[in-house]
Protein backbone atom coordinates (compact mmCIF):
# COMPACT_ATOMS: atom_id res chain seq x y z
CA UNK A 1 0.00 0.00 0.00
CA UNK A 2 1.36 3.13 -1.14
CA UNK A 3 1.70 6.46 1.35
CA UNK A 4 -1.16 8.37 -0.57
CA UNK A 5 -3.15 5.06 -0.60
CA UNK A 6 -2.97 4.22 3.18
CA UNK A 7 -3.30 8.30 3.70
CA UNK A 8 -6.94 8.19 2.05
CA UNK A 9 -8.29 4.21 3.07
CA UNK A 10 -7.22 5.55 7.11
CA UNK A 11 -9.29 9.12 6.52
CA UNK A 12 -12.00 6.89 5.35
CA UNK A 13 -12.50 4.83 8.21
CA UNK A 14 -12.27 8.14 10.58
CA UNK A 15 -15.10 9.34 8.36
CA UNK A 16 -17.23 5.95 9.10
CA UNK A 17 -16.23 6.13 13.07
CA UNK A 18 -17.17 9.37 13.64
CA UNK A 19 -20.74 8.74 11.37
CA UNK A 20 -21.05 6.11 13.84
CA UNK A 21 -19.89 8.07 16.30
CA UNK A 22 -22.98 10.97 15.94
CA UNK A 23 -24.99 8.00 14.41
CA UNK A 24 -25.28 9.69 11.09
CA UNK A 25 -25.41 7.48 7.95
CA UNK A 26 -22.47 7.12 5.75
CA UNK A 27 -22.25 6.93 2.30
CA UNK A 28 -19.97 7.03 -0.60
CA UNK A 29 -21.18 11.11 -1.33
CA UNK A 30 -19.54 12.09 2.27
CA UNK A 31 -16.30 10.03 1.71
CA UNK A 32 -16.07 12.61 -1.59
CA UNK A 33 -16.41 15.17 0.87
CA UNK A 34 -14.66 13.82 3.83
CA UNK A 35 -11.49 13.22 1.66
CA UNK A 36 -11.89 16.02 -1.02
CA UNK A 37 -11.89 13.40 -3.90
CA UNK A 38 -14.02 12.38 -7.15
CA UNK A 39 -16.43 10.28 -6.70
CA UNK A 40 -14.56 7.29 -8.49
CA UNK A 41 -11.69 7.98 -6.03
CA UNK A 42 -14.22 7.65 -3.22
CA UNK A 43 -15.68 4.42 -4.61
CA UNK A 44 -12.61 2.56 -5.15
CA UNK A 45 -11.35 3.67 -1.68
CA UNK A 46 -14.96 2.14 -0.28
CA UNK A 47 -14.40 -0.79 -2.61
CA UNK A 48 -10.71 -1.74 -0.88
CA UNK A 49 -12.25 -1.25 2.69
CA UNK A 50 -14.69 -3.80 1.77
CA UNK A 51 -12.78 -6.22 0.27
CA UNK A 52 -10.44 -5.79 3.62
CA UNK A 53 -12.75 -6.70 5.45
CA UNK A 54 -13.03 -3.20 7.29
CA UNK A 55 -16.59 -2.00 6.34
CA UNK A 56 -19.95 -3.78 4.91
CA UNK A 57 -22.69 -2.28 2.51
CA UNK A 58 -25.76 -2.52 2.21
CA UNK A 59 -28.63 -0.16 1.35
CA UNK A 60 -26.90 2.79 -0.20
CA UNK A 61 -24.96 2.96 3.33
CA UNK A 62 -21.36 1.84 4.89
CA UNK A 63 -20.27 0.72 8.24
CA UNK A 64 -17.36 -0.41 10.09
CA UNK A 65 -16.90 -3.92 10.59
CA UNK A 66 -15.20 -5.16 14.29
CA UNK A 67 -12.04 -4.94 12.02
CA UNK A 68 -12.72 -1.60 10.99
CA UNK A 69 -13.46 0.07 14.12
CA UNK A 70 -10.30 -1.49 15.76
CA UNK A 71 -8.64 -0.20 13.08
CA UNK A 72 -10.04 3.36 13.03
CA UNK A 73 -9.47 3.89 16.43
CA UNK A 74 -5.24 2.70 16.25
CA UNK A 75 -5.70 5.99 13.76
CA UNK A 76 -7.52 8.05 16.44
CA UNK A 77 -5.34 6.75 18.81
CA UNK A 78 -1.73 7.60 16.88
CA UNK A 79 -3.35 11.44 16.08
CA UNK A 80 -4.13 12.22 20.06
CA UNK A 81 -0.91 10.72 20.99
CA UNK A 82 1.19 12.99 18.76
CA UNK A 83 -1.23 15.93 19.60
CA UNK A 84 -0.10 14.96 23.30
CA UNK A 85 3.40 14.63 21.94
CA UNK A 86 3.18 18.29 20.12
CA UNK A 87 1.86 20.00 23.12
CA UNK A 88 3.94 18.45 26.02
CA UNK A 89 7.27 17.93 24.85
CA UNK A 90 7.77 20.90 21.23
CA UNK A 91 6.67 24.60 21.02
CA UNK A 92 4.35 24.28 18.33
CA UNK A 93 1.14 26.47 19.27
CA UNK A 94 -1.98 24.86 19.32
CA UNK A 95 -3.45 25.57 16.27
CA UNK A 96 -0.75 23.55 14.55
CA UNK A 97 -1.21 20.32 16.52
CA UNK A 98 -3.93 19.41 14.67
CA UNK A 99 -2.99 19.46 11.01
CA UNK A 100 0.58 18.22 11.80
CA UNK A 101 -1.21 15.13 13.68
CA UNK A 102 -3.07 14.63 10.91
CA UNK A 103 -0.37 14.15 8.79
CA UNK A 104 2.01 11.95 11.09
CA UNK A 105 -0.66 9.30 11.91
CA UNK A 106 -0.94 7.75 8.58
CA UNK A 107 3.51 7.31 8.84
CA UNK A 108 3.83 5.98 12.44
CA UNK A 109 3.76 1.96 13.04
CA UNK A 110 2.15 0.21 15.88
CA UNK A 111 5.21 -0.19 17.58
CA UNK A 112 5.83 3.44 17.16
CA UNK A 113 2.55 4.11 18.51
CA UNK A 114 3.00 2.23 21.06
CA UNK A 115 6.84 3.42 22.45
CA UNK A 116 5.16 6.92 21.82
CA UNK A 117 2.74 6.22 24.27
CA UNK A 118 5.24 4.77 27.17
CA UNK A 119 7.32 8.32 26.72
CA UNK A 120 4.71 10.19 27.17
CA UNK A 121 3.60 8.09 30.13
CA UNK A 122 0.30 6.44 28.71
CA UNK A 123 -2.00 9.75 29.09
CA UNK A 124 -5.76 9.39 29.14
CA UNK A 125 -6.82 12.53 27.48
CA UNK A 126 -5.57 14.84 24.47
CA UNK A 127 -4.74 18.49 24.65
CA UNK A 128 -8.41 18.93 23.61
CA UNK A 129 -10.05 16.44 26.48
CA UNK A 130 -10.38 13.89 23.81
CA UNK A 131 -9.76 10.43 25.20
CA UNK A 132 -6.92 8.33 23.83
CA UNK A 133 -8.46 4.98 22.52
CA UNK A 134 -5.73 2.46 24.55
CA UNK A 135 -3.90 -0.12 22.15
CA UNK A 136 -6.84 -2.67 22.56
CA UNK A 137 -9.45 -0.35 21.11
CA UNK A 138 -11.01 0.61 24.11
CA UNK A 139 -12.04 4.68 24.68
CA UNK A 140 -13.56 6.42 27.80
CA UNK A 141 -16.93 8.18 26.94
CA UNK A 142 -16.60 11.71 26.84
CA UNK A 143 -17.89 13.84 29.89
CA UNK A 144 -19.03 17.18 29.97
CA UNK A 145 -21.74 19.84 28.96
CA UNK A 146 -21.57 22.57 26.17
CA UNK A 147 -20.48 25.69 27.52
CA UNK A 148 -23.35 27.36 25.35
CA UNK A 149 -25.61 25.41 27.99
CA UNK A 150 -23.44 25.78 31.58
CA UNK A 151 -25.46 27.26 34.00
CA UNK A 152 -24.86 30.92 34.44
CA UNK A 153 -22.53 31.67 37.69
CA UNK A 154 -21.58 28.16 38.25
CA UNK A 155 -18.25 28.05 38.25
CA UNK A 156 -17.20 24.44 36.03
CA UNK A 157 -13.74 23.62 34.52
CA UNK A 158 -13.26 22.67 30.53
CA UNK A 159 -13.08 18.66 29.76
CA UNK A 160 -13.09 19.12 26.05
CA UNK A 161 -12.75 21.75 23.09
CA UNK A 162 -13.43 20.41 19.40
CA UNK A 163 -10.61 21.47 17.40
CA UNK A 164 -13.00 21.11 14.12
CA UNK A 165 -13.61 23.01 12.51
CA UNK A 166 -10.63 25.47 12.29
CA UNK A 167 -12.35 28.35 12.53
CA UNK A 168 -13.77 28.09 15.98
CA UNK A 169 -11.06 26.36 17.06
CA UNK A 170 -9.02 29.12 15.89
CA UNK A 171 -10.88 31.78 18.48
CA UNK A 172 -11.09 29.81 20.77
CA UNK A 173 -7.37 28.86 21.11
CA UNK A 174 -6.80 32.79 20.69
CA UNK A 175 -9.10 33.97 23.66
CA UNK A 176 -6.46 31.75 25.24
CA UNK A 177 -9.18 28.89 26.51
CA UNK A 178 -7.80 25.56 26.85
CA UNK A 179 -9.29 22.03 28.27
CA UNK A 180 -8.36 21.79 32.65
CA UNK A 181 -9.26 25.77 32.77
CA UNK A 182 -11.57 27.06 35.19
CA UNK A 183 -14.37 29.30 33.85
CA UNK A 184 -17.82 31.21 34.58
CA UNK A 185 -20.37 32.14 32.48
CA UNK A 186 -21.89 35.38 33.37
CA UNK A 187 -24.16 36.13 30.42
CA UNK A 188 -25.83 33.74 28.18
CA UNK A 189 -28.52 34.35 25.39
CA UNK A 190 -29.01 33.47 21.84
CA UNK A 191 -26.35 36.03 20.69
CA UNK A 192 -23.74 35.66 23.11
CA UNK A 193 -22.33 33.49 25.60
CA UNK A 194 -19.20 36.05 27.98
CA UNK A 195 -17.23 33.92 30.20
CA UNK A 196 -14.76 34.84 33.04
CA UNK A 197 -11.20 33.00 33.24
CA UNK A 198 -7.94 33.41 34.34
CA UNK A 199 -8.74 37.20 35.00
CA UNK A 200 -10.59 38.34 31.83
CA UNK A 201 -13.80 38.19 29.93
CA UNK A 202 -14.80 37.09 26.30
CA UNK A 203 -17.63 36.77 24.66
CA UNK A 204 -18.39 33.78 22.05
CA UNK A 205 -21.21 33.04 20.09
CA UNK A 206 -23.51 29.92 21.37
CA UNK A 207 -22.29 28.08 18.17
CA UNK A 208 -18.75 28.33 18.58
CA UNK A 209 -19.13 28.45 23.10
CA UNK A 210 -20.73 24.85 21.88
CA UNK A 211 -17.73 23.31 20.82
CA UNK A 212 -16.21 23.57 24.32
CA UNK A 213 -17.48 20.89 26.73
CA UNK A 214 -17.40 21.63 30.58
CA UNK A 215 -18.53 20.07 33.75
CA UNK A 216 -18.26 20.55 37.23
CA UNK A 217 -14.89 19.96 39.66
CA UNK A 218 -14.36 19.76 43.36
CA UNK A 219 -10.91 21.35 42.24
CA UNK A 220 -12.12 24.32 40.82
CA UNK A 221 -11.04 27.26 42.31
CA UNK A 222 -14.10 29.17 44.30
CA UNK A 223 -15.89 31.60 42.59
CA UNK A 224 -14.71 34.66 44.89
CA UNK A 225 -10.96 33.63 43.90
CA UNK A 226 -11.42 33.32 40.52
CA UNK A 227 -12.64 36.52 40.24
CA UNK A 228 -10.08 38.02 41.52
CA UNK A 229 -7.24 36.57 39.40
CA UNK A 230 -4.34 38.46 37.58
CA UNK A 231 -1.59 37.00 35.65
CA UNK A 232 1.79 37.68 37.37
CA UNK A 233 2.68 40.27 34.64
CA UNK A 234 -0.34 42.59 35.69
CA UNK A 235 1.88 43.59 39.04
CA UNK A 236 3.51 46.32 39.25
CA UNK A 237 7.62 46.63 41.08
CA UNK A 238 7.12 46.40 44.39
CA UNK A 239 3.74 44.75 44.39
CA UNK A 240 3.32 40.98 45.28
CA UNK A 241 0.75 38.18 44.72
CA UNK A 242 -0.60 35.12 46.32
CA UNK A 243 -0.19 32.06 43.59
CA UNK A 244 -3.29 30.40 43.14
CA UNK A 245 -2.61 27.82 40.01
CA UNK A 246 -0.33 27.95 37.08
CA UNK A 247 -2.85 27.88 33.68
CA UNK A 248 -3.25 24.85 31.97
CA UNK A 249 -1.94 26.55 28.81
CA UNK A 250 1.56 26.22 29.73
CA UNK A 251 2.46 23.03 29.37
CA UNK A 252 5.82 20.57 28.88
CA UNK A 253 9.15 21.94 29.80
CA UNK A 254 7.84 24.94 30.91
CA UNK A 255 5.80 23.96 33.28
CA UNK A 256 8.22 21.60 35.01
CA UNK A 257 10.77 24.93 34.98
CA UNK A 258 8.49 26.95 37.35
CA UNK A 259 7.49 24.13 39.64
CA UNK A 260 11.06 23.53 39.84
CA UNK A 261 11.65 27.00 40.56
CA UNK A 262 8.85 26.63 43.61
CA UNK A 263 6.10 28.50 42.11
CA UNK A 264 3.34 26.23 43.28
CA UNK A 265 -0.13 26.97 44.81
CA UNK A 266 0.51 29.06 47.76
CA UNK A 267 3.90 30.57 47.32
CA UNK A 268 4.15 34.69 47.61
CA UNK A 269 5.81 36.39 44.51
CA UNK A 270 6.73 39.66 44.44
CA UNK A 271 7.99 41.99 41.45
CA UNK A 272 11.33 43.00 42.42
CA UNK A 273 13.00 44.83 39.41
CA UNK A 274 11.95 45.81 36.05
CA UNK A 275 14.21 44.64 32.94
CA UNK A 276 15.32 48.06 31.06
CA UNK A 277 12.89 46.93 28.30
CA UNK A 278 10.66 45.25 30.75
CA UNK A 279 10.66 41.83 29.39
CA UNK A 280 12.30 40.23 31.26
CA UNK A 281 11.47 40.73 35.28
CA UNK A 282 13.33 39.49 38.24
CA UNK A 283 10.75 38.39 40.58
CA UNK A 284 11.34 37.28 43.96
CA UNK A 285 10.25 33.50 45.19
CA UNK A 286 10.78 32.34 48.24
CA UNK A 287 13.83 34.66 48.98
CA UNK A 288 15.48 33.97 45.42
CA UNK A 289 15.49 35.93 42.59
CA UNK A 290 14.23 34.58 38.99
CA UNK A 291 13.96 36.10 35.55
CA UNK A 292 10.41 35.52 34.08
CA UNK A 293 9.70 36.22 30.57
CA UNK A 294 6.42 38.35 29.64
CA UNK A 295 4.72 35.12 28.78
CA UNK A 296 5.62 33.29 31.30
CA UNK A 297 4.32 35.65 34.11
CA UNK A 298 1.37 35.24 31.71
CA UNK A 299 0.74 31.68 32.63
CA UNK A 300 1.02 32.75 36.69
CA UNK A 301 -2.46 33.37 38.05
CA UNK A 302 -2.21 34.90 41.26
CA UNK A 303 -4.20 36.64 44.17
CA UNK A 304 -2.81 40.70 44.73
CA UNK A 305 -1.58 40.86 48.77
CA UNK A 306 -1.74 44.47 50.33
CA UNK A 307 1.58 45.90 50.78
Amino acid sequence: MTQVTRTLVEDALKYFYRCAEQNLPATVEGVVGALGVSGAEALEVCKRLQAAGLVQWGEGQLGLTDAGRHYALQVIRAHRLYETYLAQQTGHQAEAWHRRADAEEHKLSPEQVNALARQLGHPRYDPHGDPIPTADGRVVAREGVSLAKWPVGEPGRIVHIEDEPEAAYAELSAAGLCSGMDVRVTHSDAERVVVEYEGQRQSFSPMVASHVSVMASPAALPVEVQRALVPLSALKPGERGRVMTISPRCRGAERRRLLDLGIVPGTEIAVDLEGPLGDPRAYRVRQTLVALRREQADWIMVVKEAA
